[in-house]
């Protein structure tokens, strides 16, 4: 169902690919903080990737990826979640908890947005959307 996700300013049919992304990204911050997670960090980078969107939802660290397209597309977005980028998420959790004691494991969400319009569009929220296949 689409909904209401930008303000009227704003076009994401007339932004490039990486202003899409940051745009997509802005409109998941906001749907998390909406939905009472607490975002820690937004881009944090590795030297081999980068993680959008780290959060916390109760106790709960929740490492999330944004996938951002337009309706002219028909894939849905959250299938360029695949293994290779998997595998990095689970690689970037390993070494976050390490330098973050206090978080015991990680979930991993992917925030699908679909615009179908200047302002409307679709977000889906995946939680869990996959885990490691090994633990953390």
């Amino acid at each position: 169902m689409s909904q209401k996700l930008a303000e009227e300013n704003q076009n994401p049919f007339a932004m490039t690919k990486k202003e899409l992304g940051v745009f997509g990204e802005k409109l998941a911050q906001k749907y998390l903080t909406q939905n009472h997670f607490k975002i820690l960090e937004c881009n944090y980078r590795f030297p081999f990737g980068e993680v959008d969107i780290i959060a916390q939802e109760e106790d709960e660290l929740v490492f999330c990826e944004i996938k951002t397209r337009l309706k002219t597309i028909d894939a849905a977005p959250e299938l360029a979640v695949g293994r290779e980028k998997q595998e990095k998420y689970c690689k970037m959790a390993r070494l976050y908890l390490a330098q973050h004691p206090q978080y015991e494991s990680v979930r991993f969400d992917v925030i699908a947005i679909v615009m179908s319009g200047e302002t409307q569009g679709c977000l889906r929220h995946l939680r869990s959307a996959f885990i490691c296949g090994e633990e953390l």
